[in-house]
C-alpha cells in the first residue's frame, strides 16, 4: 500500500446485477479540487445521455433511407457487420464542456438539435454563448479548424506557437 488512492468513483448496478463499478485515481495531477477530469465524466455521461436518446431515431431514419436505395441498404449491413458504431449518422465528441457533433444529412441535423435542446434544458444546463456555435460543413472545436466535407483540419498560427 505504498500508494492510496485519492479519489474515487462508483457507478450504479446495471441491468439485473446488483453490484456497483467503482474507479479509483491514484493520481491527481490538479490536485483535489474540481478539474478537467471531473468535468470530462460530466461530460460523458451528458454524451452517453444523448446518444442513448437519439439512437432510436437515427436507426429509424436509416431504415426509411435504405428502403429506398438497395444499394445504400447493401452498404449499411456491411457497415453494421464491423461492428458497434460503424453505421450511424450521428456522432459526438465532447471535451470537458465543449461538444461537436457530426451529423448526416438535413434530417438528422434537425433531430440532433431537438435532443441536445431537449437534454440542456433538462439538466439546466447552459449552451455556449453564440460566438462559440457552428452549423455547417466546418467548424471550430476545440481551437482546431474543421472541414468535414473535405476532411482536413488546420491549427491557428497561435495554437502551433503554444505547443
Amino acid at each position: 500500500p505504498q500508494e492510496y488512492c485519492k479519489t474515487g468513483v462508483m457507478h450504479p448496478p446495471k441491468g439485473n446485477s446488483k453490484s456497483a463499478a467503482f474507479g479509483f485515481d491514484t493520481v491527481l495531477g490538479f490536485g483535489i479540487k474540481m478539474a478537467s477530469n471531473i468535468a470530462q465524466r460530466f461530460a460523458d455521461f451528458i454524451v452517453h445521455i444523448f446518444k442513448q436518446k437519439l439512437q432510436p431515431v437515427a436507426e429509424r431514419l436509416a431504415a426509411t433511407w435504405c428502403a429506398k436505395s438497395p444499394t445504400l441498404a447493401r452498404w449499411w449491413a456491411h457497415r453494421e457487420s464491423l461492428g458497434t458504431d460503424q453505421a450511424s449518422l450521428f456522432s459526438v465528441l465532447m471535451y470537458t464542456d465543449d461538444p461537436c457533433f457530426l451529423c448526416v444529412g438535413a434530417d438528422m441535423t434537425f433531430e440532433a438539435l431537438k435532443c441536445w435542446h431537449w437534454l440542456t434544458s433538462s439538466l439546466n444546463t447552459p449552451m455556449a454563448v453564440p460566438d462559440k456555435r457552428s452549423l455547417g460543413t466546418s467548424a471550430v472545436w476545440i481551437g482546431v479548424q474543421f472541414f468535414s466535407d473535405l476532411g482536413v483540419c488546420t491549427l491557428p498560427t497561435q495554437k502551433v506557437l503554444r505547443a
